[in-house]
Parts: C-alpha cells; structure tokens; sequence
C-alpha cells in the first residue's frame, strides 16, 4: 500500500470515528466522545500497519511465484500465487489480486491447462470493470483473447480483441490501443485472414509513428511484409521487409535486421529472382552479420541449399564450407555435424544422421 493510500485509510477511520460526536453536544458529552475516538483511533493504528505489512507479504509471494515460474517450478507458484491471492482478498487489494490473477493465468498456460487460464483472465477483466480501471480490463481481455486465439476459438478470440481495441480507444490510450491491435491482427493472422490483418496494420503502424516507437514500427512493417508474402504477393512483400531493413538499422536492433533480412530473401526466392535470394544471404552472412557466427553460418547454409536447388553443386558446397569453417571456429558442435552432412551428401558420401539436429539462430 502506498503512503497515499495508508493516509487515506486513517483519514477515513478517523472520520468515521469523529462524526459521531454530536455538533452542538455538551462540553462534558464532548470530551467523553473525544477519549472514546482517540482510543478507538489507537486501536486502528495496529490494524493499519497488519493491513500494510500483509500486502508487502503478497507482494514478496508474487515475486516468488514469478521466480519458481521461471525456474519451471509451476506447482509451486501456483500454490504461492493462489496464497498471495487470499491475502489480497482479504485485505481488499483488487489491484494486487489482479496482478497475481494474471501470473496464475500465465503459469497455467505454461501448463497447458487453458480453461484455468481463461478463468483466470476472465476473473481480471470483471474485477478491473467492477473497480474502474478500464487500462487492466484492457490487459485482461487481450491476455483472454490471445488464450482464445492459442485455442483455435476464432469467434471469441476476435470478439474479445475487438472489446479491447474499442475500449482503449474510448479512454484514448495509445499504449493500450497498440497492443489491443496488435493482438487483433495477430489473431486474424493466425486466422490466415490476411485482408483483415493487413486493415488493421496501419492503424497500428500511425500509433508508432506517432509514439516514436521504431521497435512497434519495424516490426509492424515485418508483419506486413509476411502478410503480403502469405498471400503470394512478394513483389509488396519486398517493399515492406526492405522498409522494415532500414529502420531496424537505424534503431541498431539486430534480432529484428536479421529477422526482416531472412524474410527477405525468401521474399525474392518467391518472386523468382533467385539470384538476389542468395545474393541477400550471402552479403548479410559475409558483411552484415560476420560478427555473429551462428546467424552468419545459417545464411550461408541457406545460401548453400538454394545452390543445391538450382543444381549449382560446386557453389553449394563451397557456401557450405564457407558455414562450417565458421561454426569450427566458434565451436558450435551441432552446427559443425549438421553442415558435414550436406557437405557429404553433395560428395556422395553416406551420412550418419537422419534428423537436421536442432540448429537455428531464427
């Protein structure tokens, strides 16, 4: 509790206290009432502190729970999540209880035990409305609608979605309208309802614009790009993945260069232009990205297989050697086997794996 809302809860007990004397008592009346409320007064004094001293207790579960979640410990923070929860009831902490709400939701999607998490959700968004607090309603029906979506419920993933771009809207916050049409879209975009995710992607890319959020942006413009490339329109999808290229540069994020840069070439690949498909990948393995030898690797072994595809032995194994040279150098052992398979393959040679082992920088 903070020290405002501590405050608030004497004013108010004393308040309570002191409006039972009488306006125009006795004196003697009035000073018998005056000791009564000063003990009561001091009486409340222990209650307030107990109050204050259980919600840091909950507080201390929640981020117990956060941390046995992360270690995978989910029946643990469950049972500490759903004692934190009690203690907020009983104190009548809402907001608090609706912070632990939502990590209890989270922990029982990690479990895969979505109907708890719906309730979970569900129990946000009727509590937060019954407070007042339309911004945690929103929070709580896009975590409800992306259960929804997770479970292939399109009606209700989209229904519930779309009360929380209307609802961030009517209290005009920009943060929440983002993130409710994001979800949305990538609800429909799940959906494989391209059209309808593409309307809602520049409402989203006007709102990071005008936030200067280059992150939202450029990732904005990477859905784009995908939405167009799903549906078989590259030549618009090339468009919005080289947009997507510059800005992520010019915010120096990396995760999402390499990101727009792979999808990218499988854009041209799509369109037919193979050679600037691997023209891309090895540029961005040899130039852009040689500091980073996993992602470098990767692009050329993508390089190596569009080689391969295009009959082009000889420059497929040499952008195959060019990967394992890399990942020898960097020690990455399951890189280095799987890249000696295509190599051997391509020489004939029998191979000693079946499986492409687990080897991706994306």
């Amino acid at each position: 509790m903070s020290l405002l809302q501590r405050s608030l809860v004497s004013s108010m007990a004393l308040f309570s206290l002191l409006s039972i004397v009488p306006l125009a008592a006795p004196a003697q009346a009035i000073g018998g009432s005056q000791l009564k409320a000063t003990a009561a007064t001091a009486e409340a004094i222990p209650w307030v502190q107990a109050k204050s001293d259980r919600k840091a207790e909950a507080d201390r579960l929640v981020q117990q729970a956060i941390k046995q979640s992360d270690e995978q410990n989910y029946g643990g923070a469950l049972q500490t999540l759903q004692l934190a929860i009690l203690i907020y009831q009983e104190i009548g902490d809402r907001e608090g209880e609706i912070e632990a709400l939502g990590n209890l939701g989270d922990v029982y999607g990690a479990l895969q035990s979505f109907p708890k998490a719906i309730e979970s959700y569900q129990k946000i968004v009727t509590i937060a409305h019954s407070i007042a607090k339309p911004e945690l309603e929103v929070k709580g029906l896009i975590v409800l609608g992306q259960t929804y979506s997770d479970l292939e419920n399109r009606s209700r993933a989209v229904e519930t979605l779309e009360t929380a771009v209307t609802l961030a809207q009517k209290i005009n916050d920009r943060d929440w309208q983002a993130r409710a049409l994001d979800a949305l879209a990538d609800a429909y975009f799940a959906q494989q309802d391209y059209a309808k995710a593409l309307e809602l992607y520049p409402q989203l890319l006007t709102i990071a614009r005008k936030q200067k959020d280059l992150k939202l942006e450029t990732t904005t413009l990477v859905a784009i790009g995908a939405a167009y490339y799903n549906q078989q329109q590259p030549a618009k999808a090339v468009e919005f993945y080289q947009q997507a290229i510059a800005l992520a540069k010019t915010a120096k994020d990396q995760d999402l260069e390499i990101k727009a840069t792979h999808y990218l070439s499988d854009a041209y690949w799509q369109l037919g232009d193979y050679p600037k498909s691997i023209e891309i990948l090895q540029q961005a393995a040899t130039e852009r990205f040689h500091h980073n030898p996993e992602v470098a690797a990767l692009f050329l072994v993508e390089a190596g297989q569009h080689h391969e595809y295009l009959g082009d032995k000889t420059k497929a194994t040499e952008a195959y050697k060019q990967a394992l040279a890399i990942v020898q150098k960097a020690g990455i052992a399951k890189g280095e086997a799987y890249i000696q398979e295509l190599i051997d393959s391509i020489d004939g040679t029998p191979t000693k794996f079946e499986n492409q082992p687990d080897y991706t920088a994306l």
